[in-house]
């Protein structure tokens, strides 16, 4: 195969994972608007810490990192 379909073939795989990674963010809900709603709905007064930290480890250290 010549080096131009190559590259053709490369563009296009990585415009196809970059459309849908855009995609699935924009199929989620805003965490920090969840995270505000539940502090609003909380009866006693909790901080954000608190809440952040009763969070599952991969919400609160892998997620942000994509």
């Amino acid at each position: 195969m010549s080096p131009l379909v190559i590259l053709f073939i490369v563009v296009i795989a990585m415009s196809i994972i970059a459309f849908s990674i855009i995609l699935l963010r924009r199929a989620e809900e805003d965490p920090l608007t969840t995270r505000i709603d539940e502090f609003a709905a909380r009866e006693e007064i909790v901080s954000i810490e608190d809440i952040e930290l009763s969070m599952p480890i991969t919400d609160r250290i892998f997620v942000p990192l994509l």
